[in-house]
């Protein structure tokens, strides 16, 4: 069950509010410019002067815009959207009562004021300071630009109003047009009446401006600073057993440590959403208590949560948020304790080991911060041969890259041959408290001998054995689902639909099928998520996490790709995925040990 008090990210109650409100909006609007001065069923116009029927309508039809601007904040739980809806609604009532009485559309305004005040729980985003500060800077410069505005505008077109505005009149006549009513002025030529609605028009835009400033989620993290980088290293030391657990110290994730410093998850913030890598590392009460404070945290600041990378044992803790989990992938897993290449399922791999001998290449586990410098550079540019051929730029998040200077910690696998040239490389990093090791990046030459990338992993995985490691993971297969009893809900079949329609431009397959050579132990890779109205804000976050640089014209080329790609059916062809058969061993009952996310395609 959900914690009471808890936000409910974009729950549904909150989304039909939100939708609600907007649309309360856009009806007054729309009704208040084409009534004009019709009279409602109930009109009291003859003992209502024209002057405050002619304000009440300007109100509505403003008010209208706000509360469609406001429809954003209410969706993010925006708590000075709220209380800004409760207000201008039961303005708009009242302005609608003073033009007559429409039962039906005051019954819908007060019944989404009602709604507001039973669902004030949800709408707990506390404005970001900082931002606030900035709006209001703005919007008092821009109050004076306006006043110059109106002292300009009185001075250039003098005679054409009635009567002839005086400092102290125009004065008044600026704050009753801010307020927007028609004021004691009026215009006596086309020019000076569009000067005074003017008015109107550029203190609506100050004040949307600033609305939307102030309704924004906010946009900066939390601040770690150096020491809790270092407590969060010994706790990955301690208590990472999860195959994403290294990478949360990467560049550009954010740490957030739980109040008593027992346990960390590491975030980004990307578009409003929260995306976590992986789930949080430290003890089980820490992991709990920061669960608890990156919920809460997201709550006050208005934005989507998201755990990328997440397994199964947190979650039963995150449901008690409210969170819901989406099977996005499987992850392969080698149990190196029981591994021998022994069978007619491993042929594959035998094949690549008699091959690399028969052709002279040799296998080397290296550390890249002591290594020759000339190996070094044979691996940049086998790298960046490699990403040439690629349509889009280099992925990060859960991808490292040569392009940073070398990590002593990470240990790279090289084929190289009896003249020193390398053929392929693959990189891994350490799961210290699981006592594994987890592949990251696959890179290959183009004229490398086929199988050079079991080669790689087959000798890697024997040598992390003999050095006693209990494990050695493959990764992520993405959009990859193994059959399980109680599994296959309409979301995740819905991914393997886009997953097969996708499959010849990535290769979602081709990769899946790679991994099952090793004969691993598939464990389930969750995306946990607020609701299913939150999923392609989550999408959009999860891709330019990946892709940071990805421009415009990345975005059509992969896109034309994809098109490009889809399979044309042929009548009695079975499109099935490949992906969705049976492991070739069932899932044994052990907790999980993480969920790695690379997501390199090795060439063959």
């Amino acid at each position: 069950m959900p914690r009471r008090g808890f936000y409910a990210f974009h729950s549904t109650p909150r989304l039909l509010i939100a939708a609600l409100v907007a649309s309360i909006g856009a009806a007054n609007v729309v009704a208040a410019l084409a009534r004009g001065g019709a009279a409602y069923p109930w009109s009291w116009s003859d003992l209502v002067p024209f002057a405050v029927l002619h304000g009440t309508r300007s109100f509505i039809v403003l008010a209208g815009l706000f509360l469609i601007l406001l429809g954003n904040g209410l969706l993010h739980g925006r708590r000075t959207a709220w209380a800004t809806a409760l207000l201008l609604l039961g303005g708009v009532t009242l302005s609608q009562l003073a033009r007559g009485v429409d039962l039906d559309t005051t019954g819908i305004t007060l019944g989404a004021v009602a709604l507001l005040l039973w669902r004030r729980h949800e709408f707990r985003a506390r404005p970001d300071v900082p931002t606030v500060a900035r709006a209001l800077r703005l919007a008092a410069l821009a109050l004076l630009l306006v006043a110059a505005y109106v002292a300009a505008g009185f001075l250039a077109l003098h005679g054409q109003f009635a009567p002839a505005p005086s400092p102290g009149l125009g004065a008044w006549q600026a704050l009753t047009r801010m307020a927007f009513l028609s004021g004691p002025v009026a215009g006596t030529t086309w020019k000076g009446r569009w000067f005074l609605d003017s008015i109107t028009v550029a203190w609506t835009g100050v004040v949307a401006f600033s609305l939307f400033q102030i309704l924004r989620p906010v946009v900066r993290p939390t601040v770690d600073t150096p020491r809790d980088r270092e407590r969060a290293r010994a706790l990955l030391r301690r208590y990472g057993a999860a195959t994403t657990s290294y990478m949360t110290t990467w560049s550009g994730n954010t740490i957030l440590l739980d109040g008593a410093r027992g346990a960390y998850l590491a975030y980004r913030l990307i578009g409003g959403v929260a995306l976590v890598l992986g789930d949080p590392i430290g003890t089980p009460e820490g992991c709990a208590a920061v669960i608890d404070e990156f919920v809460d945290l997201a709550a006050q600041n208005g934005w989507t949560p998201c755990i990328y990378g997440a397994n199964r044992a947190f979650l039963v803790e995150y449901a008690r948020h409210g969170l819901a989990a989406l099977q996005v992938g499987e992850e392969a897993v080698i149990d190196l304790t029981t591994l021998e290449f022994r069978g007619k399922s491993w042929q594959d791999v035998r094949t690549a080991l008699n091959r690399a001998r028969r052709e002279g290449v040799a296998f080397r586990l290296i550390d890249q911060a002591s290594a020759d410098p000339a190996v070094v550079r044979q691996l940049r540019t086998i790298s960046r041969d490699w990403m040439a051929d690629k349509k889009l730029p280099e992925m990060g998040f859960t991808l490292g890259t040569l392009a940073d200077p070398p990590d002593p910690e990470v240990r790279t696998a090289i084929a190289i041959d009896g003249a020193g040239r390398i053929q392929a490389f693959a990189t891994w990093l350490p799961v210290y408290a699981g006592r594994g090791w987890a592949i990251d990046m696959m890179r290959r030459r183009e004229d490398a001998f086929p199988g050079v990338m079991e080669f790689l992993i087959a000798q890697s995985a024997l040598a992390f054995k003999a050095e006693g490691a209990a494990f050695a993971s493959l990764s992520a297969a993405p959009l990859a689902w193994v059959s399980r009893d109680g599994e296959g809900r309409t979301l995740e079949r819905a991914l393997a639909v886009v997953a097969d329609r996708l499959d010849a431009l990535y290769n979602f397959g081709s990769l899946y099928d790679f991994k099952r050579k090793f004969q691993p132990r598939w464990e389930p890779l969750y995306l946990v998520h607020p609701g299913a109205a939150s999923l392609p804000r989550i999408g959009y976050a999860v891709l330019r996490a990946y892709l940071p640089e990805l421009s415009l014209e990345d975005v059509r080329a992969l896109l034309a790709g994809a098109i490009d790609a889809v399979p044309r059916p042929r009548r009695g062809h079975d499109h099935r995925s490949p992906r969705n058969r049976p492991a070739p061993r069932p899932p044994t009952a052990r907790e999980p040990v993480g969920v790695g996310t690379g997501v390199d395609v090795p060439g063959r």
